[in-house]
C-alpha cells in the first residue's frame, strides 16, 4: 500500500513549495555587550581587545572567545588563538533550493537475472 505524503493536485507530483530560502545567522550581540568589550579592552591595556573585535563583528562564538582570552590570554599563545577565534569570517547564509519532485517509479516489471557462476551467490559446492 502506497501513502502519499502530502496531498497533491496532479497525481506522482508533490505540492510546490517556495523556489529558494534563505537562513541567515540569527545571533546578535547587544550594543551593551559591545560597549562592556570595548571599556574592558582600554581598561585592560589590550588585554580583552579579541573580546571588543569578536563582539564587534557579531560573532556567535563570543562567550567561548572572551573565555579564552580571560583564562589563557595571559600565555600569549591564549591571546593569539582568541584574537584568531575573533578575526575568523562570519558564517555564510545558507540558500536551500526546493524544487518539486516526481514521485518515485513503481517496481519493474522487468526483473534482472541473478549472476551465475563463481560469484559468491551459488551455493557451497561439495569438493569430492
Amino acid at each position: 500500500m502506497s501513502y502519499a505524503p502530502y496531498p497533491s493536485s496532479l497525481p506522482g507530483v508533490y505540492p510546490h513549495y517556495p523556489s529558494q530560502i534563505v537562513l541567515t545567522p540569527t545571533y546578535r550581540c547587544s550594543a551593551a555587550h559591545v560597549i562592556c568589550a570595548w571599556v574592558g579592552a582600554v581598561f585592560t591595556l589590550g588585554y580583552l581587545l579579541p573580546w571588543a573585535i569578536g563582539a564587534s563583528r557579531n560573532r556567535s562564538n563570543c562567550l567561548a572567545i572572551a573565555l579564552v582570552n580571560v583564562f589563557l590570554g595571559w600565555t600569549g599563545l591564549g591571546w593569539f588563538a582568541a584574537l584568531v577565534l575573533a578575526c575568523l569570517p562570519n558564517p555564510q547564509p545558507v540558500l536551500l533550493v526546493n524544487t518539486p519532485v516526481a514521485a518515485l517509479p513503481g517496481p519493474s516489471e522487468q526483473t534482472l537475472p541473478l549472476p551465475s557462476g563463481p560469484t559468491g551467490y551459488d551455493r557451497p559446492r561439495s569438493t569430492r
